[in-house]
C-alpha cells in the first residue's frame, strides 16, 4: 500500500466524522489556549512586580496545574469517546485487506492532525487573548494595565511540552483500544447495545450511605480547620455517590416509569423511557459527569467571588486601623509591663505630632493560651500537645486574657472585676457556664459581655476564642507560664497591639512604619531574655490593600478560568451525548417514522427526554451546593470572609447564570439529537 495513502485515509476519516471532531479539536485548543495564558500571566512582568505578586503567582500555578490535570483526564475521554465511534470504520478497514501497522499509521497521522490542529488554534487564541486576559486580571486586582504586548518563550514550550505528552498519551489510549479487538467485534461496536441493566439496590445503597455521610459531615462540621481538613474526603464522597446514584437510581426510575402504563404507552414517552433504560449505564455516568463539573463550577465561582467582593471586610478584620503593630513572644517574663511602656513612649515620641488621628490609638497588652475545650464542661485543658498525635481541631479553643484597666481604656467601660471573678466575651463557642477553668485555674464569670472597641476580632477567628477580663492579666500569665507542649515550647503568648488612625498617605504613611521599626530595633533586646526572638510586624493598611486585592482578585479571575473550562467540558460531554445517542436512536426512530410517528411527537418526545435526562443533573449540583454551603462558609472564615448573606448573593448569582447558560447548551444540543433522529441532517457525517 503506497505511503501516501495512510495520511489521506487519515484526513478523511477526520472529515467523515467532522460532527464529532469539530467539538473536539475545539475543546482541545480552548485547553491549551487557557494553559497558555495562566502561563503568559505566570510570567508576566506586571505580575512580578506588583504588591502582592508572589501570592498571586501562587494562585495561577495552582491554577494551572488544576488545568493541566482536568486537561488529560478530560481529553481522555473524548479520545475514547471518539475511538469507540471509529471502531467500525477500523474493523471495515481490516476487512479491506489493512493490517494493524496500517491501523496504527492512521491512528498516528489522526492524533498528529488533532495535535497539529489544536496547538495551531490554540497557541494562536491564546496569544491573541493574552493581553486581553491580563488586563481583565489587572483590573481585578486594582493595578493600572500594561499595553505593550510581548510572546514569552517560557509558556510556549511549556504548553506545547505539555499537550504533546497528553496527545501520546491519547495514541497510546487509541492502540490499546484496537489492538485486541477482531474483525467481527470492530464491525459490530457500533451496533452492539447495551443489555437492559437491573437496578441493583447495594450500589444504590452504598451511594446513599455516602451522600449522606457527606452531606452530614458538611452541615455538622462547625470550626473552619475541621472543615478545611475534611473538605477533600466530602468530596471524594459526594462524587463516587453521585455516580453510584446516577446509574443505580436512573436505572430504577425508568424501570418505574415502565411499569406505570399510563405515562409508558405514549408516543413521546415510549421511545424515550425505553432507549435511556437500554444504556443506562453509559448514560447514567454521563450524568453523573455533568453533575460533577455543573457542581465544580457552582463552588469554584460562588466561592472565589465571595472572596473577591469580601476583601474589603476582610482587610478591615485583619487590620482594623491604617497602621497596626504587633508583638507575638511565647512565654512570662515580670518585666514585660515596663518594657512595653517604655516601648509604647518612645514610638509616640518618635511619629510626627500630627500623624495620629485623635482618639484613635489603641494599645493593649493580652496572655494567651491554646487548650482542648472539654465537652460539656467550661473548661479547657492546656496539655492537649503532650505528644504529637492527632489533634481534635473542632475542640481547640484559645483564652485571651485582658486586664481590666486595658479594656477600660478602650472600651470607655469602668468594671473592676473582683479578684477571682471575670468578664467573658464568647466567640464560636457557647461552652461557658459560672465558672470557667482554664489549665487548672477556675475563674467566677461575672458576666458575658459583647463585642466592644474591636478588641475582639470575630471575623479573623477561626476556632472559638474566649476573651476574658480580669483585674490582672499578668497574675493568670505567671500561673499558666509552666505550660509547654511536646517540644518545650511554653504555650503562653503575649500579644501587644499598638493601632491608630493617620491622615497620612502614599509615601508618608509608609515612613510611618519605619519610624515604628526603628524604635523597636532599638528596644527589642529587652524582649528576649532567653535568646529567643519575638515576632514584630508593622503593616499600613493601604500596603496590605493592595496584597488582599492581589490575592483575592487572582482566586477570583483563576475561578472564572476554571469555571469556564468545567462548563466547556459539561457541554462536550452533553455534545458528544447528544450526537452518539441520535446515532444509535436514529434507527427506531426511522422505524417509527414508516409507521405513522410524525415530526411533532418526535420533538415532544425529546423534550420529554431533554426534561428527563438534563434537568436531573443541574438540580443535583444545586442541592450538592446547599449542602456545601455550610462548609464553604467555614472555610472562607479562614481567609477572613465572614459575610454569609455576600455568599448566599454569589452562590446564588452563580446558579442563575449556570442555568441560563446550561439551558442554552441543552436547548442546542437538543436541536442536533433532533436532526439526527429526525433525518434532517445534512450530509456524511459519519
Amino acid at each position: 500500500m503506497k505511503t501516501a495513502y495512510f495520511p489521506r485515509l487519515a484526513a478523511d476519516g477526520m472529515r467523515k466524522n467532522r460532527r464529532l471532531y469539530s467539538p473536539y479539536l475545539m475543546m482541545c485548543a480552548l485547553m491549551i489556549a487557557v494553559h497558555y495564558i495562566v502561563g503568559y500571566l505566570y510570567v508576566s512582568p506586571l505580575v512580578n512586580a506588583m504588591k502582592g505578586g508572589s501570592s498571586l503567582k501562587e494562585v495561577l500555578w495552582f491554577g494551572r496545574f488544576v488545568i493541566a490535570v482536568f486537561a488529560a483526564i478530560f481529553l481522555l475521554y473524548g479520545n475514547s469517546f471518539l475511538i469507540r465511534r471509529r471502531k467500525r470504520e477500523f474493523g471495515l478497514y481490516r476487512v479491506l485487506g489493512m493490517d494493524r501497522s496500517g491501523i496504527r499509521k492512521v491512528a498516528l497521522l489522526e492524533t498528529l492532525y488533532t495535535e497539529a490542529i489544536a496547538m495551531l488554534f490554540g497557541l494562536g487564541a491564546g496569544i491573541a487573548l493574552s493581553k486581553l486576559a491580563e488586563t481583565v486580571l489587572m483590573r481585578l486586582v486594582r493595578t493600572a494595565p500594561d499595553m505593550r504586548f510581548s510572546v514569552p518563550t517560557a509558556p510556549l514550550l511549556e504548553t506545547t511540552v505539555l499537550f504533546t505528552a497528553i496527545f501520546l498519551l491519547l495514541l497510546f489510549n487509541t492502540l490499546i483500544r484496537v489492538r485486541f479487538v477482531t474483525e467481527t467485534e470492530l464491525l459490530k461496536s457500533e451496533a452492539e447495545g447495551d443489555k437492559p441493566p437491573k437496578a441493583h439496590l447495594l450500589p444504590g445503597l452504598i451511594g446513599a450511605f455516602l451522600l449522606a455521610g457527606a452531606y452530614c459531615v458538611a452541615v455538622k462540621i462547625d470550626q473552619p480547620i475541621a472543615a478545611m481538613l475534611w473538605f477533600f474526603l466530602a468530596v471524594i464522597a459526594v462524587i463516587v455517590a453521585t455516580y453510584l446514584l446516577f446509574v443505580s437510581g436512573s436505572v430504577h426510575i425508568l424501570s418505574r416509569m415502565q411499569r406505570s402504563k399510563s405515562y409508558y404507552y405514549k408516543a413521546e414517552h415510549f421511545l424515550s423511557v425505553s432507549s435511556m433504560r437500554y444504556r443506562m449505564k453509559r448514560n447514567g455516568a454521563g450524568l453523573a459527569s455533568i453533575c460533577i463539573l455543573m457542581t465544580m463550577v457552582l463552588v469554584t465561582l460562588g466561592s472565589t467571588a465571595c472572596l473577591y467582593f469580601g476583601k474589603d471586610a476582610a482587610l478591615a478584620a485583619r487590620y482594623p486601623r491604617d497602621v497596626c503593630t504587633a508583638i507575638v513572644r511565647s512565654g512570662y517574663d515580670p518585666a514585660d509591663a515596663e518594657n512595653l511602656g517604655r516601648l509604647t513612649e518612645r514610638i509616640a515620641v518618635a511619629l510626627p505630632a500630627d500623624a495620629v488621628k485623635p482618639g484613635t490609638a489603641q494599645t493593649y497588652t493580652e496572655y494567651c493560651v491554646s487548650g482542648y475545650l472539654l465537652s460539656g464542661k467550661p473548661e479547657i485543658d492546656v496539655n492537649y500537645l503532650k505528644d504529637a498525635g492527632y489533634v481534635d481541631y473542632d475542640r481547640v479553643a484559645e483564652v485571651h486574657f485582658l486586664s481590666a484597666g486595658d479594656y477600660n481604656r478602650l472600651s470607655g467601660k469602668d468594671v473592676v472585676p473582683a479578684p477571682g471573678e471575670a468578664l467573658v466575651h464568647a466567640v464560636r463557642t457557647d461552652d461557658v457556664g459560672e465558672t470557667l477553668t482554664v489549665g487548672g485555674i477556675s475563674v467566677k464569670v461575672r458576666e458575658r459581655i459583647g463585642a466592644d472597641a474591636g478588641l475582639f476580632p470575630e471575623t479573623a477567628s477561626v476556632c472559638p476564642n474566649l476573651y476574658v477580663i480580669v483585674d490582672d492579666a499578668r497574675r493568670y500569665a505567671e500561673a499558666l507560664s509552666g505550660a509547654v507542649d511536646y517540644n518545650g515550647t511554653p504555650m503562653l503568648l503575649l500579644r501587644w497591639y499598638y493601632r491608630f488612625d493617620t491622615q497620612y498617605t502614599g509615601e508618608d504613611a509608609a515612613a510611618l512604619t519605619d519610624a515604628v521599626l526603628s524604635v523597636w530595633n532599638s528596644e527589642k533586646s529587652a524582649f528576649d531574655p532567653a535568646g529567643e526572638q519575638p515576632s514584630f510586624s508593622c503593616v499600613e493598611h493601604e500596603a496590605m490593600r493592595a496584597d488582599f486585592y492581589t490575592s483575592f482578585g487572582g482566586l477570583f479571575f483563576v475561578g472564572i478560568l476554571l469555571s469556564a473550562v468545567f462548563t466547556l467540558a459539561a457541554t462536550l460531554i452533553i455534545y458528544f451525548k447528544q450526537v452518539s445517542e441520535g446515532y444509535e436512536d436514529s434507527a427506531r426512530f426511522g422505524i417509527m417514522r414508516k409507521v405513522g410517528l410524525s415530526a411533532e411527537l418526535i420533538r415532544k418526545s425529546v423534550r420529554g427526554q431533554m426534561r428527563t435526562v438534563f434537568l436531573l443533573p443541574l438540580g443535583a449540583a444545586v442541592v450538592h451546593l446547599a449542602f456545601a454551603f455550610p462548609m464553604l462558609s467555614k472555610m472562607l472564615r479562614l481567609f477572613g470572609v465572614t459575610d454569609t448573606r455576600l455568599l448566599i448573593l454569589t452562590c446564588g448569582g452563580s446558579v442563575l447564570l449556570c442555568m441560563a447558560v446550561y439551558l442554552v447548551i441543552c436547548r442546542f444540543t437538543s436541536d442536533v439529537y433532533t436532526a439526527i433522529v429526525g433525518g434532517t441532517e445534512r450530509g456524511n457525517e459519519r
